[in-house]
């Protein structure tokens, strides 16, 4: 929902868009709540354009096409930009539905959030950006063939690194594929691009089944950086040492202690919260199966205690694997 000005809705804070998610795959109704919490904490301390025609370059939506609009470009054609890996697929096209973007050579669909409509040179610009990185982050050596520069480059390591941090903490299906922003500002401010925000975390923390032969409610093995497909980025940054490095620095530093709070206090609190309204959702929706009110808090409970428990595994796990 788009309002005119600012608006607070429920004491939620004040914004004038608004996006009302359904948190139908998760019980608890927590998972997204925590986690973008966490990243606030860990992560985060830091006109009319559509009567214009699109155009489109390459063969649509194949390898190293892009498309956009033919547009005037702004007088700072470096930044800002939003981007966001996507699925391009027969049976998920979603990238085919999206205005402006790119596929990389190793096939990644990148869609352009922001602008929505970019003209053909700004895709441009962020595409050849993103290629470059992708270029880099790929080869073994961590530098890019053709220009020479490491990966360092081309992003800001610690953003990606308490990003990739998040995703592999809640095992986050969509990791590999989807809900994975990444912006970049004016050359004036940075020339890198940054990991974030987080987005869409209802099919995390242990409510999944199984994605690419890997287990997603198991807490105690990877997920993020297990290798699926020639272009996933964490796949080719968790090869790189250094970035394993900037890892463990930053889940020991500022990640744990954020999560330590979370799975002690703050589940807790927020699950007292919601309850009222878990039993509302459950009395609309038959989450629990049951017409008992008892039945329905219990359940509720359950879901509760099964994202803590997740949590609680997947810390420890963790901790064994970036905690010297």
């Amino acid at each position: 929902m788009k309002f005119p000005e600012q608006v607070d809705l429920f004491g939620m804070g004040s914004a004038r868009n608004w996006l009302l998610v359904s948190n139908a795959f998760d019980p608890s109704l927590l998972r997204n709540y925590i986690t973008y919490d966490l990243a606030r904490e860990a992560v985060n301390q830091s006109e009319e354009l559509y009567q214009f025609p699109p155009l489109s370059v390459g063969e649509e939506n194949a390898r190293g096409s892009y498309k956009g609009f033919s547009l005037q470009n702004p007088s700072d054609i470096t930044g800002g930009y939003l981007i966001s890996l996507e699925l391009n697929t027969d049976v998920e096209p979603r990238y085919s539905q999206e205005l402006s973007g790119f596929v990389t050579y190793r096939n990644q669909a990148v869609v352009i959030k922001r602008p929505v409509c970019a003209s053909l040179e700004q895709v441009e610009y962020i595409r050849d950006l993103y290629q470059a990185a992708e270029d880099a982050i790929m080869d073994e050596s961590g530098f890019n063939p053709e220009t020479g520069f490491y990966y360092t480059h081309y992003i800001d390591v610690e953003s990606f690194a308490l990003k990739y941090i998040i995703e592999e903490l809640t095992k986050n299906m969509d990791a590999q594929y989807s809900s994975q922003f990444f912006y970049k500002d004016a050359d004036s401010v940075s020339k890198r691009l940054y990991a974030g925000p987080v987005w869409d975390y209802d099919r995390a923390w242990g409510t999944s089944g199984t994605r690419v032969g890997i287990d997603l409610m198991d807490p105690e093995t990877f997920y993020v950086n297990q290798y699926t497909y020639e272009g996933t980025l964490w796949y080719g940054l968790y090869q790189q040492e250094s970035f394993r490095d900037q890892i463990k620095r930053s889940f020991g530093k500022k990640v744990l202690p954020c999560l330590e709070e979370t799975l002690s206090t703050r589940i807790d609190t927020l699950a007292t919260k919601l309850s009222d309204s878990a039993l509302m959702n459950d009395y609309r929706w038959q989450v629990s199966g049951s017409t008992e009110e008892t039945d329905r808090r219990n359940s509720y409970q359950e879901a509760v205690a099964s994202v803590r428990e997740f949590g609680e595994k997947r810390m420890e796990f963790l901790k064994r694997e970036w905690c010297d």
